[in-house]
């Protein structure tokens, strides 16, 4: 590449290469090596992608626009509040490089900022941060469904979000209390009722709904300041509708096997309904130890995990660790990678394959395990 990229992200069975390059984003082909897809003034953070037709074409999903604008303007002058803020869905043609506008809607000034965007099959879902006129904040989750274009709002603040055949799997984090729950949203609790067109004036106008989730895990985690619980979420190939979930909770640098703030990994096998009234599977498959004094970013299918760690010193640079959970009370396949200070910017792991991902100055350094 002509300078250095950041934030890499292997795409549709590490066939293409998501990155931040200067003040805008682009898709690379891992294959023949060249750049597929970009746009200047595009937040890294605000783009969801997802193969579609057999991975003939891509779909995009952008946030552009100046998301903070508005709030220096006075909030009781609607004149003068303004937001830029404009999600598109566009088509990407891998065949012809060509792109295609789907959709496009203009967000209302109350949507102060929209980030952590996740996409599949029909859906596309967002955590949104709004304020009001007298300056409330509150978080809600934006779920659109791009082929009906409608849409819903739902009263709840979401990490670490997954769109599993229409279900909403997703982490909530309560920091006050240090406790962290998995839920799961059924495709049958999103009601008829409960969707709107996907319009300007339909999303200025729309109240959050409150859905009760089921929570299929409790947990409590120790405060790190770096740390929060994560849950990474791999569709099991062989087992239809069933997925493959992890969840980490963060070190809190003990050592001691019986202490019960020492880290935690689990896996278990979800296995969605077949019907609407159906209960989903959720099976303990098994539990580990990790690593300790690191900070654990994701969990691939087969077990590898990114993590970042600073030496003794402040000045000596971060370390990259992989790591399979092999057992109960083993972890193995440990490597470490030294890269400069702002490493965590410039690594990644892909969720499929475990192929590790490094910006380097003249472009992208892609690993792939023997």
């Amino acid at each position: 590449m002509e300078s250095s990229p950041s934030d890499p992200t292997l795409l549709s069975g590490d066939k293409q290469l998501l990155v931040k390059r200067g003040t805008g984003c682009e898709i690379w082909d891992i294959a023949q090596g060249r750049r597929i897809w970009a746009h200047a003034g595009v937040i890294r953070e605000h783009i969801a992608v997802q193969p579609v037709e057999d991975g003939r074409q891509l779909l995009l999903v952008t946030c552009t626009g100046e998301p903070l604008s508005y709030l220096f303007a006075n909030l009781n002058d609607p004149a003068q509040i303004d937001c830029k803020n404009v999600l598109r869905f566009l088509f990407v043609d891998l065949t012809t490089d060509t792109e295609t506008l789907f959709m496009s809607v203009r967000l209302p000034p109350s949507f102060a900022q929209v980030c952590e965007p996740v996409i599949a099959g029909d859906f596309w879902a967002a955590t949104v941060h709004r304020i009001d006129r007298g300056g409330n904040w509150d978080t809600v989750v934006l779920i659109v469904n791009y082929k009906e274009q409608r849409f819903i709002l739902l009263n709840c603040n979401l990490v670490h979000k997954n769109i599993l055949d229409g279900h909403l799997l997703a982490l909530t984090v309560t920091k006050t209390a240090l406790k962290s729950e998995v839920i799961l949203f059924s495709a049958s609790s999103f009601k008829e009722a409960h969707w709107q067109p996907f319009t300007s004036e339909a999303l200025t106008a729309a109240a959050p709904v409150r859905i009760e989730p089921l929570v299929l895990q409790r947990a409590e985690y120790p405060f790190l300041l770096a740390s929060t619980p994560f849950v990474s979420v791999h569709s099991c190939i062989l087992r239809s509708g069933s997925y493959m979930v992890s969840t980490h909770a963060a070190s809190p640098g003990s050592r001691d096997r019986n202490d019960p703030r020492r880290p935690s990994f689990h896996r278990y096998r979800l296995t969605l309904p077949t019907s609407g009234s159906a209960p989903p599977n959720w099976e303990w498959i098994f539990s580990a130890g990790t690593l300790a004094d690191v900070s654990i970013d994701s969990f691939t299918y087969a077990g590898y995990g990114l993590s970042f760690a600073w030496g003794r010193r402040l000045l000596e640079p971060r370390v990259v660790l992989q790591f399979r959970p092999a057992t109960a009370t083993n972890v193995d396949g440990q490597r470490a990678l030294p890269l400069a200070p702002n490493a965590p910017g410039r690594v990644s792991l892909s969720p499929d394959s475990g192929a590790l991902t490094v910006c380097s100055a003249h472009g992208v350094d892609v690993y792939y395990y023997e």
